[in-house]
């Protein structure tokens, strides 16, 4: 999940320009999946107070490097806040840190017995209530946030998200409310944070939006697949639910190559994530390459299949090289266990870490049924009968 987070810094600058105005520097190290690293400014009477943020997807073990710089149009001197000091709030400082600010501009350097250098008396807002709202909204469909539009005097409203999963496209007022309406650009789950201000009344109330983007087969289904083949064959032990079911996604796209190659042949499955990093649960692999065997002009070949999206598949390519080593996967699956059982499975023999991918099978020999194999961050893998259940530790071997 996309969340909006303090991050640490190992290092931090201020400066101060007339060509520039306020220059922020922060360096130091955060988990791999962090982006969208930035200074925000907190509204705080009688000093100035930046946060230090960043969104970060799904956890992991691993850190990078990270450098950011950052301008602010303010002007300084100021007689509302001392002109010498910022305050940065970060993950490793939540109660902030008083940086001096190096003036690069001799000539403008306030002087020690102006009263923007002296030690005021800060006052911070009090967080009177935080909310939570669940959203679930479909991939690529408009959908509006609202907020009473009135603010106390002084007060301001500030929205953040996260612009690697929503793009705003609109917003105003209308009646008594602010609105904003956003779409969304990736499957998966994000944060919209409204935060109110009280400006004169030094309070703020914060509203979390958790957004989950999805995009269901029975919605939008192909013109190519009617929305009769979106359910899972009957024979087949389901996912959760309908919407997410893994057999269902993989009869869509079994039906739209069989149209087009009617002697075609499930080879295998791979289920990815379009998220970055290892996900724990199958509705989190959205991505799915199918793989067949089958003919074309009498000549024998592969033909592979892949999504655009929940239950929306791209056109069947056909190459001319037929794959060689795993038997085909009888389609309907009968009496074959679902993705999601196959995860609890997996969790109940006490594999619990993460997967980056997914890939159904069925070798020639000694197996005489298809195989989930879960691949791990760290290389290893784990099989599960898709039949017996059986849990099988690496190559099988």
């Amino acid at each position: 999940m996309g969340s909006c987070v303090l991050i640490p810094a190992d290092k931090l600058e201020a400066s101060y320009s007339k060509s520039r105005g306020l220059v922020l520097y922060a360096e130091g190290k955060v988990q791999e999946h962090t982006h969208g690293i930035n200074f925000v400014r907190v509204p705080w009477i009688g000093a100035l107070k930046i946060e230090l943020e960043g969104w970060t997807g799904l956890p992991s073990p691993k850190d990078r490097d990270y450098t950011h710089e950052q301008a602010f149009d303010i002007q300084l001197p100021n007689r509302a806040y001392p002109s010498n000091t910022v305050t940065i709030v970060t993950a490793n400082h939540p109660e902030g840190e008083v940086l001096q600010i190096n003036w690069l501009d001799a000539k403008y350097q306030p002087a020690k017995n102006d009263v923007t250098s002296k030690e005021l008396a800060p006052s911070e807002p009090q967080l009177l209530s935080a909310n939570d709202v669940q959203l679930n909204e479909l991939l690529k469909a408009p959908f509006t946030i609202k907020h009473a539009a009135e603010v106390p005097k002084g007060g301001s409203i500030q929205i953040k998200f996260d612009p690697t999963y929503l793009t705003l496209t609109g917003s105003g007022i209308q009646d008594a409310d602010i609105y904003w309406t956003f779409n969304s650009l990736q499957t998966g789950k994000t944060q919209v944070i409204v935060s109110l201000y009280g400006g004169i009344d030094k309070f703020f109330i914060q509203t979390f939006y958790s957004v989950r983007i999805f995009l269901p087969s029975a919605a939008a289904p192909s013109s190519r697949a009617p929305r009769a083949l979106i359910a899972a064959p009957a024979t087949a032990a389901n996912d959760d639910d309908e919407t997410f079911c893994f057999f269902g996604r993989v009869n869509i796209a079994v039906r739209l190559v069989q149209e087009e190659y009617p002697d075609a042949q499930l080879y295998s499955v791979k289920a990815t994530t379009n998220l970055h990093g290892p996900v724990n649960s199958s509705n989190e692999l959205e991505h799915l390459e199918v793989v067949f065997n089958a003919y074309k002009n009498g000549k024998q070949g592969t033909v592979t299949i892949e999504s655009v999206g929940w239950g929306e598949f791209g056109p069947p390519r056909f190459l001319p090289t037929p794959i060689l080593g795993d038997a085909v996967i009888p389609w309907p699956p009968k009496g074959l266990i679902g993705l999601t059982e196959a995860v609890a499975i997996l969790r109940k023999e006490g594999h619990r870490q993460p997967y980056l991918s997914v890939y159904l099978s069925q070798a020639l020999y000694p197996k005489s049924e298809p195989y989930y194999t879960f691949l791990f961050e760290d290389g290893s893998s784990v099989l599960v009968g898709a039949k017996d259940g059986k849990i099988v530790v690496g190559d099988g071997e």
